[in-house]
């Protein structure tokens, strides 16, 4: 049981009715009609806006991520997996079922190890479970935030109905009391019900929270974001085959596409560069190794003349393409018989990929960027970041998981002292002038049109920097 969601939820009702208490009667506060306003009124409006299957199922999980469960300590899940280690080391894969982890999640995994499953079939049903899990709690956190918003609100509205009754009745003064109370206590209500119940439990059920380096390094904070892992290396500001990989490189390896598995991930319009031309660290497959470094696009869709050199097979035909790769098939069939090689399956593996992208089209097809209506183009902006972010949409739609649209550095951006978003120099001037009307006007565009295409319940768009200003502009 999570006891300090219990402790802090009870202590902040105690201190509640000791206020109360400490000057009045306790009694005065209670009030029917307020009650009904505001409680019955939040539910109905949370009804309007979700089915009622929904909602129980949000009540049920809110309930369990409250109080019945506390946060799992990531070093506990850590030792846990090493002693999972141990125990299959001693006492073979069998010997998992036997182990007690506390987690469902955790247990059902063993389990399904135990009792001899493929891999595949384990970590499908696995990532089914998460994703179910996932749902369900993004569904909560909405309710319960819908329920904030609307508690708070139909306190106002009860406030207005006891001001509506103590204003028609004002030739009555014994009836002025009771209007007033309601008027007052609805809105209370409704502050309690979004500040002690709705909003903590939302938070509980929230997948992406707030994160912060606490590193103001350019490079090693870079390197935080785009890996996850705090940077360990000789020099942040190079990159080392020894770094942690590119999250998207993780994808890649681990997630590849399903429709175009060689570009699982993609990186546009450029590599991170710092002042002096420097690609700092994070950007690369690091010590998983070059060949999971993402699909880097260099260029610049605004240009009339913009296309991808490789995509096609400049020359050939496709049938004479089929040939071609039914003798290579022959000749690496030849030989895997001579030496089992590894390295020989990895090359066919991304000659295949290589090759479908050829015959297919589908990529040509995604990097068609000008095959979109002028109107389309225009709301994302005619200049290189939106129509980065407007080609990312165009590569989304046609099967890739994850695209990368880099800030680029255009004419002025490149001055010691004002580089990009690190407006040491001018910075108002810059920031209304030039960079959020560019990233304004393409970030809400690509958000628009994602939810008229059906594809932004299934799509994670974030835009991120490894830091950012202080609310108070300091000296530097």
């Amino acid at each position: 049981m999570d006891i300090t969601t219990l402790v802090g939820l009870i202590f902040g009702i105690l201190v509640v009715v000791l206020a109360i208490m400490s000057g009045s009667d306790l009694g005065i506060f209670l009030n029917l009609p307020g009650f009904l306003i505001v409680f019955g009124g939040t539910f109905a409006a949370t009804l309007i806006r979700f089915p009622l299957h929904n909602v129980f199922i949000a009540l049920k999980l809110g309930l369990k991520a409250a109080f019945l469960k506390a946060v799992d300590d990531p070093r506990a899940v850590i030792d846990k997996a090493l002693e999972c280690v141990k125990v299959h080391r001693t006492g073979g894969v069998m010997a998992l079922g036997k182990v007690e982890v506390g987690d469902t999640f955790f247990q059902k995994g063993l389990q399904l190890c135990a009792d001899g499953y493929d891999y595949d079939i384990i970590r499908k049903t696995l990532s089914e479970d998460k994703e179910v899990t996932l749902r369900h709690h993004e569904l909560g956190e909405k309710i319960f935030r819908a329920i904030a918003d609307a508690a708070p609100a139909f306190g106002m509205i009860g406030t207005l109905v006891g001001l509506v009754q103590m204003l028609s009745n004002m030739s009555s003064p014994d009836a002025l009391g009771p209007a007033m109370a309601i008027a007052m206590l609805t809105t209370l209500y409704g502050a309690l019900i979004a500040n002690l119940i709705a909003l903590p439990i939302a938070d509980k059920l929230a997948v992406v929270r707030s994160m912060a380096t606490d590193d103001n390094i350019h490079s090693s904070s870079g390197h935080w974001v785009l890996t996850g892992y705090k940077y360990q290396g000789p020099n942040a500001r190079t990159i080392q085959p020894t770094d942690w990989p590119y999250f998207g490189s993780l994808i890649k390896r681990y997630r590849p596409s399903e429709k175009m598995p060689a570009l699982s991930a993609v990186w546009v319009p450029d590599v991170i560069r710092l002042n002096d031309n420097v690609t700092p660290a994070g950007q690369t497959g690091g010590m998983m190794g070059s060949q999971w470094t993402p699909e880097r696009f260099i260029g610049d869709p605004a240009q009339p003349n913009y296309k991808i050199e490789g995509l096609e097979p400049l020359g050939i035909t496709a049938k004479r393409l089929q040939q071609r790769q039914s003798l290579l098939s022959q000749l690496e069939d030849r030989l895997r018989q001579v030496e089992k090689s590894r390295s020989v399956n990895l090359f066919n593996t991304y000659q295949q990929q290589a090759y479908d992208l050829l015959t297919s089209g589908r990529a040509r097809k995604a990097f068609a960027i000008g095959e979109e209506p002028d109107a389309v183009r225009d709301r994302y902006g005619r200049n290189r970041w939106g129509q980065c972010v407007l080609l990312a949409r165009r590569l989304i739609e046609s099967g890739v998981r994850l695209v990368h649209v880099n800030w680029p550095r255009e004419p002025g951006d490149n001055a010691v002292d004002n580089p990009l978003w690190d407006t040491h120099a001018q910075n108002h001037d810059r920031l209304e002038d030039v960079l959020c009307p560019i990233f304004d006007v393409g970030f809400s565009a690509l958000i628009e049109d994602l939810d008229q295409r059906g594809l932004l319940e299934e799509t994670l768009v974030v835009a991120i920097g490894e830091f950012g200003r202080t609310p108070k502009i300091n000296a530097k």
